[in-house]
């Protein structure tokens, strides 16, 4: 009876010995993790090159294709998503582009395709993908707008008066809140007549313009400048001739969007 009592006390020390070592082990894994988190998010904030992040991709995808896929479920910093990172950092060592990057540089950019891939992955299981998708092209034709008006503005065969290079100075720098987004035709329901017209005319590379209500016509005058100076004086012929035709009628979406913070007085419709 005693040794069975003895028995049961050693068998009830060891079952407490492997939980405490279990609490310890996961205690430690969860340190190297945040070690790890720590190790590369000193640099969080800043954001990746785009030609290293662009690197990045295609050695990812080459390793994907090898079967050596990220587990989006687990943290970026967990030993499994660790190996892809060291093999992506192994192949971008190799390739003279990116010589220049220092590790965290390139953990950065891994960490960010990560983050994307994550991202995308959440989008496909909320069925909200193909939306995202529509946004992130709009956006970009924003930003190609904002760019070209800060090349009009900057360039000296853009004939501007000092006031309305003064006043353009002003509407790009409300940066993209200033700029009105547009619409392909495959993007937008409706189809008026005028549409429809301008597509045969263009043969079919029309966009919808979104008006902006609490826009003057003051600012929507300096801003017609702008593009029209940077398509007549600063533009290739390639790249007028590859251009979108864009339509501005009753029939086009108007935008919800408010005044920026940073807007000026003569900016706004006050009618």
């Amino acid at each position: 009876m005693k040794i069975t009592n003895q028995l049961e006390m050693c068998q009830a020390e060891s079952s407490q010995k492997d939980q405490i070592i279990t609490q310890l082990t996961q205690q430690n894994q969860k340190l190297e993790e945040q070690i790890r988190e720590m190790s590369w998010g000193s640099g969080k904030s800043k954001k990746s090159d785009p030609t290293l992040q662009s690197n990045v991709k295609v050695v990812v995808n080459i390793q994907r294709a090898l079967g050596h896929v990220y587990d989006t479920a687990l943290p970026f910093s967990h030993p499994v998503n660790q190996v892809i990172t060291d093999s992506v950092l192994a192949e971008l060592k190799k390739n003279a582009n990116v010589s220049q990057y220092s590790d965290q540089d390139m953990i950065r950019a891994c960490a960010t395709y990560f983050a994307n891939q994550k991202k995308d992955f959440q989008r496909i299981l909320n069925g909200t993908k193909e939306k995202h998708k529509t946004t992130c092209r709009r956006n970009n034709r924003k930003r190609k707008k904002l760019e070209e008006r800060k090349l009009a503005l900057s360039d000296s065969r853009v004939i501007l008066t000092p006031e309305e290079r003064e006043l353009g100075q002003e509407v790009v720098n409300l940066e993209l809140d200033g700029v009105s987004s547009d619409e392909d035709p495959s993007e937008d329901e409706s189809d008026s007549s005028d549409l429809r017209k301008q597509r045969r005319v263009s043969g079919g590379k029309v966009r919808k313009v979104k008006s902006i209500p609490w826009r003057s016509k003051k600012m929507t005058a300096i801003i017609g400048k702008l593009d029209s100076g940077y398509l007549q004086d600063v533009a290739s012929p390639a790249s007028r001739r590859g251009r979108w035709s864009l339509i501005r009628d009753s029939s086009c979406p108007v935008s919800d969007r408010k005044p920026p913070e940073n807007v000026k007085a003569w900016m706004l419709n006050l009618d």
